[in-house]
């Protein structure tokens, strides 16, 4: 009897250590899934893991400020109980290419997909009511949205994407494949970043409904080259036209607008522009600035090509004193170039000023101010 006990005892001590075993691996991986994710109080504040497809956990209500800003995601979904993207979450991610919102999601911060140049499907369902501005800034590789019919706060066409009622231009997408745009006449504001970074643009026709450039509206076009501002036109925001290092020409109808001192900044340095231009007349002075662009250009290249006849002569100079005393002796010579794209960097930490879409930095500086005067 009591053996019987003893291999009972023995039976039952086996099994539970048999089942302590089996479930030590799965406490493993779950640990090492959750550590993954940073998340305090519902907010997923940062994603620490290198997988190019991960899954949100299901306790995260809100996706915070970068919290997978420069990750090696591939494609994401936003599951339904996520109600907010928030600002810059996915910004500057490489590689992602896909991005499925599923129904339940409600928000889209600020540039919270931007400068994303592999994205190229994105899934809005109805349930979203708010889109940030720049919410798809710089993302070179969008051309389309796949806008739920069922959505009743926005309507996209044409690679466009605006409010319901035609009204408001959210964003123009930056992947769109034409060089130009007619705004349409329905159109009375642009939001910020609405143009950020469309480099392919190189023509645009702003609506006599629209009253004012906003903020960063078309920074980074690099391919415009000139614009006309109709009368309705009555302010520049901050760097409105910033780094758009093609644009020779810009007319505006009012003599009289309120032009930001940044709005200009970081543009080419042939820079024309001019109130109190007639739509009639426009192309006349547009031309007017491209031959004085292209004057100023040929006297650069002239500069140039006498700058480096200078530096060959200069190289060979040291070349016969290195022969004789060994040493190479250069002096600084000043020249002239073209201006280059802006360059870019990160910062480590995550921006949290609404006035910003990224870490791109402004070259240049100098701002053209018109004075104001009675139309």
């Amino acid at each position: 009897m009591k053996k019987h006990i003893v291999g009972i005892i023995a039976a039952a001590v086996f099994l539970a250590a048999a089942v302590i075993l089996f479930l030590i691996p799965s406490v493993s991986i779950s640990a090492k899934d959750e550590s993954e994710f940073t998340v305090e109080n519902g907010i997923l504040r940062r994603y620490n893991g290198n997988d190019e497809v991960c899954v949100i956990p299901e306790d995260v209500v809100q996706i915070g400020p970068g919290a997978f800003s420069g990750s090696k995601l591939t494609q994401v979904t936003i599951p339904a109980n996520i109600k907010v993207v928030g600002t810059q979450a996915f910004y500057d991610c490489k590689k992602l290419s896909r991005v499925i919102i599923m129904d339940g999601v409600q928000t889209l911060g600020m540039s919270c997909f931007a400068n994303c140049p592999a994205l190229n499907m994105v899934d809005i369902p109805a349930s979203v009511t708010k889109i940030m501005p720049g919410a798809f800034a710089g993302d070179t590789g969008l051309s389309s949205l796949a806008l739920s019919p069922q959505n009743e706060k926005y309507f996209f066409n044409d690679g466009v994407l605006y409010n319901s009622k035609s009204t408001e231009l959210v964003q123009y997408l930056a992947g769109r494949k034409s060089t130009y745009f007619y705004i349409p006449f329905t159109v009375e504001k642009i939001d910020r970043y609405a143009f950020w970074g469309a480099t392919l643009l190189t023509d645009v026709r702003i609506s006599n409904n629209v009253n004012q450039i906003p903020d960063h509206a078309f920074s980074n076009c690099v391919g415009l080259t000139s614009i006309y501002l109709p009368e309705s036109v009555r302010r520049i925001g901050a760097y409105g036209f910033s780094d758009c290092v093609n644009l020779y020409f810009v007319g505006m109808e009012r003599s009289d607008v309120d032009i930001a001192p940044t709005a200009f900044s970081g543009c080419s340095p042939n820079l024309t522009a001019k109130g109190g231009v007639d739509e009639e007349n426009v192309k006349t002075e547009r031309q007017k600035a491209e031959n004085k662009a292209i004057s100023v250009s040929s006297d650069r290249v002239k500069k140039t090509d006498s700058s480096s006849s200078g530096k060959k002569k200069k190289k060979e100079e040291d070349k016969e004193d290195k022969n004789t005393t060994g040493k190479v002796k250069r002096d600084k010579e000043g020249y002239y170039a073209f201006p280059s794209l802006p360059g870019s960097s990160s910062s480590k930490g995550i921006e949290e000023d609404e006035n910003l879409i990224g870490y791109t930095k402004v070259s240049g500086g100098n701002a053209l101010v018109l004075p104001k005067k009675n139309k």
